[in-house]
């Protein structure tokens, strides 16, 4: 039975994990880690985030899109799946590459996540929505987590 849980647990989120996004998101070729590096820096960020988890995690965090001169507010949802046990909460920055229009930052992005907290640490990644946007943060967590899976999160302008 907790099997059988577990896996209906898995399978929930997937199915409504926001990087799954149908044909019709415009979904654009994954860049590799050098034409990352390669890119343009279209923005930058700020983000602070927290996240819980024990299989099935859950993240949620607010932020801010510095893009040509002006701030945007943004609220971001997100959802683990993999080893992922521990509470923790991040504080990062970011470079924003190949945001051609504002628009194009909103969207479902997604990640493979590999991590570690035990009180203070600090990780980077990166991560690329369905409009081909990248974000690449520099994160200082604080908590106690092992984390290794799947990531995906949508992130919406505030109203």
């Amino acid at each position: 039975m907790r099997k059988q849980l577990i896996t209906a647990a898995i399978l929930a989120a997937f199915a409504g994990a926001p990087q799954f996004a149908s044909a019709a998101d415009d979904a654009k070729k994954n860049m590799t880690g050098t034409e990352m590096k390669a890119a343009t820096v279209s923005a930058t960020l700020d983000l602070d985030t927290k996240q819980i988890g024990l299989i099935v995690g859950g993240q949620s965090g607010e932020g801010v899109l510095h893009y040509q001169g002006k701030d945007y507010p943004f609220h971001l949802k997100g959802l683990r799946v993999g080893a992922i046990i521990g509470l923790t909460k991040s504080s990062a920055t970011g470079e924003v590459r190949a945001l051609n229009k504002l628009e194009d930052f909103e969207g479902n992005y997604s990640a493979i996540a590999v991590g570690a907290a035990v009180g203070k640490g600090a990780d980077a990644s990166s991560f690329q929505n369905n409009k081909g946007v990248v974000i690449s943060l520099k994160q200082k967590t604080s908590g106690l987590a092992l984390d290794l899976g799947v990531t995906a999160a949508e992130i919406k302008f505030k109203k």
